[in-house]
């Protein structure tokens, strides 16, 4: 059997169920016991398919599309105010705490905690509730000067002749430069050198397959930006979600917060002052003190 925590480790975390599990912890049981796919997990794109591929043994080429775009757009919940009638149903559908707000009140969504499940939306009985893309501007996307350059040359494949790597000034490598980023192999390794690249272009001409390599390694730094982005976000969902976890399952005393202790209560102290309090109100209520 696979381990399921190394397959969970490359998810989004999300929580969303459009893989038809109730979690990205189920999912990983199902990749770990053969019962699931690896291509079931919708927001993490190619690149989360890939990774599980690697860690399964799974064939999963990529099209050059695919590789160029491995992520899709990011998006998050909106709540409309003046339609919120505050019903609090979203409270609860949310897995990652990311919407705050209490009965009769305005919900608002928290942005940076905002998935962008969707498992908000089917129970908000007024439908003011959407999902709004927030993509930044240096997200990876398909119709970029680099990736327009790349889908013009007709994706040649590399011939592996190593011609590449004598010219190249930074001494990289640029035909495994190039593999990382066709095959979406964003873990620890070829692809960290990625960001060396001056894109200078020396190595395309020595390329027999004329494979535009300074696009691909644009393009390629892009996406290395995109999925540090991705990666930080899952973690932080995984860390908001197993937080929520853990407060639904402690019991209801152990959610209220604590009492302060009354052990060093002077009560003595307090008498007094309460003996002194009641006098000096006597005192001034009294007829003598009135005239």
């Amino acid at each position: 059997m696979r381990n399921p925590e190394a397959l969970l480790e490359v998810l989004p975390h999300s929580q969303c169920q459009a893989c038809g599990y109730l979690g990205c912890a189920p999912f990983a049981r199902a990749l770990a016991e053969g019962a699931a796919n690896e291509d079931g997990c919708e927001p993490g794109g190619s690149l989360v398919r890939s990774r599980l591929s690697r860690r399964t043994g799974v064939s999963a080429p990529l099209s050059a599309w695919e590789a160029l775009v491995p992520l899709p757009p990011p998006s998050t919940a909106r709540i409309k105010p003046e339609e919120c009638i505050g019903c609090a149903k979203c409270l609860d559908a949310c897995p990652v705490d990311a919407i705050l707000g209490a009965p009769r009140q305005l919900h608002v969504v928290i942005d940076q905690d905002c998935t962008g499940c969707g498992l908000c939306l089917p129970p908000c009985p007024v439908d003011c509730i959407e999902l709004i893309p927030v993509t930044p501007m240096d997200w990876p996307v398909a119709d970029s000067e680099a990736a327009l350059r790349i889908a013009a040359s007709g994706h040649a494949d590399c011939v592996a002749c190593g011609a590449c790597r004598p010219v190249c000034p930074e001494s990289l490598d640029p035909e495994a430069l190039y593999l990382a980023v066709r095959e979406a192999d964003w873990e620890p390794g070829p692809s960290a050198s990625l960001a060396r690249c001056t894109l200078c272009g020396q190595c395309e001409p020595v390329c027999p397959s004329k494979i535009p390599l300074a696009a691909w390694f644009r393009q390629g730094q892009e996406i290395a930006r995109a999925v540090g982005q991705w990666e930080h976000a899952a973690s932080m969902a995984r860390e908001h979600h197993d937080r929520r976890v853990r407060r639904l399952a402690a019991p209801a005393t152990e959610r209220l917060p604590p009492l302060p202790a009354l052990d060093a209560l002077d009560l003595t102290a307090a008498r007094e002052e309460i003996d002194q309090t009641l006098t000096r109100l006597a005192a001034t209520s009294s007829p003598r003190a009135m005239e």
